[in-house]
């Protein structure tokens, strides 16, 4: 993916955490940024993110289409009040 002039690249690690009920999400990408959020029903995930943008609260929304189509949302916010959107796509397997 690119990311401006740059190649972005990530990789994300989730697991079920069973003592808070909650999946868990840590990112750690090729710019120096790391994101950790949780779910409670792995389609809404709330968290914070740190990179070169400075700190952030994010929040991504994950809807399955249908089987083999996903459609994804990822917004951000500074203030924790206003949001913004960084990404909206689908995915198609």
């Amino acid at each position: 993916m690119l990311s401006g002039e740059y190649k972005y690249k990530f990789t994300s690690y989730r697991t079920f955490d069973a003592a808070s009920s909650e999946w868990v999400n840590v990112i750690v990408d090729n710019m120096g940024g790391h994101a950790r959020a949780s779910s409670k029903d792995s389609h809404i995930w709330i968290g914070e993110s740190s990179g070169p943008m400075g700190e952030m609260k994010i929040r991504d929304t994950e809807h399955l289409v249908s089987p083999g189509v996903m459609n994804m949302r990822g917004q951000y916010s500074l203030d924790g009040r206003n949001w913004s959107t960084g990404y909206e796509l689908s995915c198609k397997k």
